[in-house]
């Protein structure tokens, strides 16, 4: 998961949602995801995507807005609209689908994937097969990738979540 500054600076296509708007608002330097509940628990959407551990909203560089800022922060804007509380982010991750959390320059998906929520046991097979592909049989902290990959049948598409 890159920034599109770290896009550009490597030489890729900047791509994502807005990166037009993200150049305009001082984003284009984060990279975007959304709260969102465990896709296990009984709160959850039951929505599909990459899951990402909560400890990777420990980093300092974090910024989570309630709603879409489009990476929003320049002048006071931060100060005034960062949402700090981790208590805050569980209540923001339950009532807010268009909340905003971004984080400096990179994130390095396979050190920081808690789960992976797919909504069928061939899109399981497809999955572990790009894995393999790439060499990928286990996560840095040991885990097997069989053992991430949750299959939640009916489970909807939606963007990153935590």
């Amino acid at each position: 998961m890159l920034s599109t500054t770290e896009k550009l600076r490597i030489g890729l296509k900047p791509g994502g949602m807005s990166p037009e708007a993200d150049i305009a608002s001082g984003g284009a330097n984060y990279v975007f995801t959304r709260w969102r509940p465990d896709p296990r628990g009984a709160k959850s959407k039951r929505e599909m995507g990459f899951y990402l551990k909560p400890s990777v909203a420990q980093r300092t560089d974090t910024i989570v807005y309630e709603t879409d800022h489009y990476g929003r922060c320049h002048g006071d804007h931060v100060v005034r609209k960062h949402v700090a509380a981790p208590a805050q982010w569980k209540r923001i991750a339950e009532t807010s689908s268009n909340n905003e959390t971004i984080l400096k320059h990179n994130v390095t998906l396979l050190d920081n994937l808690d789960c992976l929520v797919l909504d069928s046991q061939e899109a399981k097979r497809r999955m572990l097969e790009v894995f393999r592909k790439h060499g990928v049989t286990a996560l840095p902290d040991g885990r097997k990738v069989e053992e991430i990959i949750h299959v939640i049948p009916g489970a909807k598409r939606s963007y990153s979540g935590w």
